[in-house]
């Protein structure tokens, strides 16, 4: 625990210091994100590729190469946009997706061209990196590009994602005994639904706070007390707590289907990149949409 608890001081240090950079230069402070969201895609592919064992060299080589490209290329467009029009707005979006079929139309390639050493469960993880490793640390990029929200956006997926877990975990530990009820016992035998339970009551506190914090941020307190406006944030926090604690599922079940223990080693007492930004990268494509429909509507 004190390990674990060092390395989260750690964390929750840089997480702040890039925001302090972002928000103190805005035209150029959002690289520090790019930069850990690439990292996390590139550690978080190595991970995924080393666990799994079943990827042939071409496929190693195109999965990597798609995890490294697609935030770059993406950061760079969205830096190059203007209002000219000589980088259109929605350029970083269209190269993303290009990028991402043409690394489809690669890989599909290296498994014809392999055929005796390739699989289908190796073409399958091979596409499972590229949307685990690559697209969803790229919905991460895109959100801190978002527009004039995109400070807030992180800070959102981040208090969503901490609140979601120490609710889960106090929760749990607190009445397992009185409630030992396990919420998916083959995949993750010592999380409880009383855990899930208190996930879901920490993601709606955690909106609480960042709602009434956008509100004030944006002047819109009279508008926030409405019910429909509460009535949504609730049910929106609800699918959050939900998504979040689905994405560590969903990690866990990779793990025992590899038969280990932990992604890696690089984070004392929380193990690899993916552990520990597994329910990050599920939840961001949620949060990316919500926020994009708050930058077209307000």
């Amino acid at each position: 625990m004190k390990t674990r608890t060092i390395t989260g001081v750690c964390y929750v240090a840089v997480f702040i210091g890039l925001v302090v950079l972002k928000w103190l230069v805005p035209d150029w402070g959002a690289i520090g994100f790019d930069v850990l969201f690439c990292a996390i895609a590139v550690l978080g592919c190595f991970e995924l590729i080393r666990a799994c064992k079943v990827f042939t060299g071409p496929q190693k080589v195109v999965t990597f190469f798609y995890c490294a490209a697609a935030i770059p290329l993406y950061a760079v467009l969205a830096y190059l946009r203007d209002p000219a029009g000589l980088v259109p707005q929605y350029a970083p979006v269209f190269a993303s997706l290009i990028l991402f079929g043409l690394c489809a139309i690669v890989a599909a390639f290296s498994f014809v061209a392999s055929f005796d050493k390739a699989s289908m469960s190796s073409l399958g993880y091979t596409f499972l990196a590229m949307i685990y490793c690559g697209v969803l640390p790229l919905c991460l990029s895109a959100l801190n590009h978002i527009g004039d929200n995109s400070v807030f956006a992180i800070i959102f997926i981040f208090v969503e994602v901490m609140f979601t877990d120490s609710c889960a975990y106090l929760l749990g530990m607190a009445l397992h005994k009185k409630f030992p009820r396990k919420m998916a016992p083959r995949v993750s035998p010592n999380k409880t639904l009383v855990g899930g339970i208190g996930g879901l009551i920490g993601a709606v506190a955690g909106g609480v706070v960042c709602y009434y914090a956008f509100s004030y941020w944006l002047g819109a307190l009279t508008y926030s007390w409405s019910f429909p406006a509460v009535a949504t944030m609730i049910l929106f926090s609800v699918v959050m707590g939900f998504i979040v604690q689905l994405g560590d599922l969903f990690e866990s079940a990779i793990k025992r289907k590899c038969g280990i223990k932990d992604m890696g080693k690089l984070l004392p007492g929380h193990g690899g990149v993916l552990d520990r930004f597994d329910s990050m990268l599920f939840v961001s494509p949620v949060v990316y949409l919500m926020f994009f429909l708050l930058t077209l509507f307000i």
